[in-house]
């Protein structure tokens, strides 16, 4: 725990919400599980060793899992999935797409899907669970892709998901956005801390010049607890 929260009560239980007018933590246990060994260097054993603590886990257990590479994502999103019988919303934050739209296409979908890395694992989210819809915000506006694509790649978009592009966010409301989401909504929250704005956020591989305002996503993340469960939360690219 923070013992800057806590200095008077020196615990957990002294740490009081002055919006709720209650204990902040009451009825609320967290555990640290430690570290996921990884001991070999590939991608599959990392997700299969991610995913197999993850499902292991007893079912009223919210995962909350700080990470580097943004590929283990999939690996959280693959066991809770398998440990339920619906899907769920993915509301991801990220200055990338995480999406394959590189390669050739056929029927606005890729042809075929590179092994899940950091760059493509929302896909294979999408690939493999029908059911598991992809909201995105703060992505940047502008995207590189290969020209001859661009109605493809505009097709595949639009059928994975929803996206609010990082330009979008420096005018919106991030309640109304949150609004849209609709309530009473399972929810698994994904953070790439390169979304922010590199003044909050320069330890990271790709910090974002003009990225989303750390406030914005306070608001946003209120509002989506207030009206939904959360399922799962990640925040992910820093070491």
């Amino acid at each position: 725990k923070s013992h800057s929260f806590g200095f008077r009560g020196r615990s957990e239980e002294s740490i009081f919400s002055l919006c709720d007018q209650k204990p902040a933590l009451s009825n609320l246990s967290a555990y640290d599980l430690g570290d996921v060994s990884l001991q070999r260097a590939t991608i599959d054993h990392w997700l299969a060793a991610a995913e197999a603590v993850i499902r292991n886990l007893p079912p009223n257990v919210i995962p909350f899992m700080i990470g580097g590479d943004h590929t283990l994502s999939l690996a959280a999103i693959r066991a809770i999935r398998k440990k339920r019988d619906r899907g769920f919303l993915v509301v991801q934050l990220d200055s990338h797409l995480d999406l394959q739209i590189w390669g050739e296409f056929a029927a606005n979908q890729p042809a075929f899907l590179n092994p899940p890395i950091h760059s493509n694992f929302m896909s294979h989210v999408r690939a493999e669970f029908n059911d598991v819809e992809l909201f995105q915000f703060g992505v940047r506006n502008y995207q590189s892709i290969d020209a001859s694509n661009s109605a493809a790649v505009s097709a595949y978009l639009k059928s994975v998901g929803r996206r609010i592009s990082d330009l979008d966010l420096l005018f919106a409301d991030p309640e109304q956005i949150a609004n849209q989401l609709g309530t009473n909504l399972d929810i698994y929250l994904s953070i790439d801390v390169d979304a922010l704005n590199s003044q909050h956020v320069s330890q990271t591989g790709f910090p974002a010049a003009v990225g989303v305002d750390f406030s914005k996503i306070l608001r946003f993340v209120k509002k989506l607890l207030i009206n939904n469960r959360i399922i799962g939360v990640d925040i992910m690219e820093f070491g």
